[in-house]
């Protein structure tokens, strides 16, 4: 969610797709036609594209064109997935460092029928010490209209929320898909460009609104999920 070019690209694409403006099959105009759309450079074009293609949400033919792609089979998993908690099951102590937080308007890639004040954080987090996971977070700033950096980095985003505004998560979507590090989550997470990692990707609720959407990639040699379920509960 960095304030570069490209970022206005692929927002502008995504938000396309998850409205259903841009459906499954559909061409994306081509590398050219971009850059005349957004009076831009062919750079911000391509990263935006191999972002797009890295969440696998276009597919790009060469000698074809791009593609939006055909939704992905979701497999459910029944279980919140919290880094912090996760990792304090397994004895390790967590901590987290914010790399960016701003304030700004945002639809959140369509998810709100119109724009509004939300805060944009960037964040790595460690497990003794080691960085396992990046994660880019937007929160409505209604929410707690008080958040700052300084208190991020003291606490856990979910205790914050539980202490600011009596916070209850009563749903939550998420889906986890295999992905390759960019340039930038390689640098954080001290792997390199292009390696194996896992892409999360929430919704959260709180009655019918979302208070949180997040992005997060954990390194892939490092992490594994397993799902678990209740037969009997399944066959009811």
């Amino acid at each position: 969610m960095r304030k570069d070019k490209s970022n206005i690209i692929y927002k502008k694409i995504k938000r396309d797709i998850l409205k259903g403006e841009l459906k499954s099959g559909d061409t994306i105009p081509s590398e050219r036609e971009l850059m005349k759309i957004f009076n831009m450079s062919r750079t911000p074009i391509r990263k935006a594209l191999d972002e797009l293609e890295r969440e696998n949400l276009i597919t790009r033919r060469i000698g074809d064109g791009t593609y939006v792609n055909i939704p992905i089979l979701d497999q459910v998993i029944n279980k919140f997935y919290s880094f912090t908690e996760e990792m304090k099951k397994r004895k390790k102590t967590p901590t987290g460092k914010v790399v960016n937080f701003e304030e700004k308007e945002d639809d959140i890639y369509g998810i709100y029928s119109e724009k509004a004040q939300v805060y944009e954080i960037e964040r790595i987090k460690y497990a003794d010490g080691e960085p396992l996971m990046y994660s880019q977070t937007i929160i409505p700033k209604k929410i707690v209209p008080e958040l700052t950096k300084e208190i991020l980095e003291k606490k856990p985003l979910y205790e914050i929320l539980r202490e600011k505004c009596n916070f209850q998560v009563l749903k939550a979507e998420q889906k986890i898909k295999p992905c390759l590090v960019n340039k930038i989550e390689a640098e954080y997470l001290n792997v390199a460009e292009g390696s194996l990692g896992i892409l999360i990707e929430r919704k959260l609720f709180m009655e019918k609104d979302i208070i949180e959407y997040s992005k997060g990639v954990v390194r892939g040699d490092r992490f594994e999920f397993t799902i678990k379920y209740n037969m009997e509960e399944e066959e009811q």
